[in-house]
């Protein structure tokens, strides 16, 4: 479940949002996904064709803006939907999800805690949207630490939940922070970048996963796209290495290409990796 996006590079404006490239991801996989999404009217979702979707519509979709900021970017919001997506928003018979991907954006555009009760799988969430905060002239900072959305969103018995983060969103916590996040859900998945990624389980030591060679021309998505080809790998069975190695070839794809692209199809008869049905909640 997810908000569709228009991110601005410059003078371009791309369609962008987590259910974009997980969609792309699940499909270069030959998985049919079922996609909540919120959008504004015009909305680019053909990067959701061949999935199963629902989307709740809004006065403008989500938008921001790409600033360079020295080596990096730094990030705007320009327009929010009016509202958060929920549970109730799910169409009738999607309650039986045998996987859920939820990828917030902002702290307040969806309501992670109402899908608790949503399916008794596995839940992936992109945690991204969950550390910013948005200063009144709309730039976006991530908090030093676990935010309190993080920490609600997790509650108790989240022993189901997997949590995605990238190095930056958590490179200033606290040394601690990060094995006790690790003790309230599933594991933890750190993405690097061309450094590959680190899964955090407690009471273990990380999971070094290599990065797939990759000639980045846009890195936006790439860690949605891991983390929905995570989630699809542990749903056929796959350990954290196999689920890992699945993920970051579907992530070196999507950084080859710019915006929300098809990606080539990823055979995976012979990988050790079996996959079922997912469900992309975004």
């Amino acid at each position: 479940m997810g908000a569709v996006t228009l991110d601005r590079f410059g003078s371009e404006w791309r369609p962008g949002g987590a259910p974009l490239y997980a969609a792309r991801a699940l499909a270069a996989l030959g998985l049919r996904a079922r996609v909540l999404a919120i959008a504004g009217p015009g909305a680019d979702l053909e990067a959701l064709s061949g999935h199963e979707l629902e989307v709740v519509d809004a006065e403008a979709s989500l938008r921001f803006e790409h600033e360079p900021a020295g080596e990096s970017r730094r990030l705007r919001l320009v327009v929010r939907p009016e509202r958060a997506l929920t549970a109730r928003d799910l169409p009738p018979g999607w309650g039986d999800a045998e996987v859920l991907v939820l990828a917030p954006l902002l702290p307040d555009d969806l309501d992670v805690v109402s899908f608790g009760g949503v399916g008794s799988g596995l839940v992936g969430l992109l945690a991204q949207g969950l550390q910013r905060r948005v200063a009144p002239d709309g730039v976006v900072s991530l908090a030093g630490e676990p935010s309190e959305a993080l920490c609600t969103a997790l509650g108790a018995g989240h022993a189901r939940t997997t949590v995605f983060l990238s190095s930056e969103e958590v490179a200033g916590w606290p040394r601690e922070a990060l094995p006790a996040l690790a003790s309230s859900c599933a594991r933890v998945v750190v993405t690097r970048g061309a450094a590959g990624a680190e899964v955090h389980r407690a009471g273990e030591a990380p999971l070094a996963v290599a990065a797939a060679p990759a000639d980045a021309r846009d890195t936006t998505g790439g860690g949605d796209a891991f983390a929905a080809a995570f989630m699809a790998a542990l749903a056929g069975g796959a350990g954290d290495a196999g689920a890992g190695a699945l993920a970051a070839r579907l992530a070196a794809a999507t950084v080859a290409r710019v915006g929300p692209a098809e990606l080539p199809a990823v055979a995976l008869q012979g990988s050790g990796v079996e996959v079922g049905d997912a469900v992309v909640a975004q």
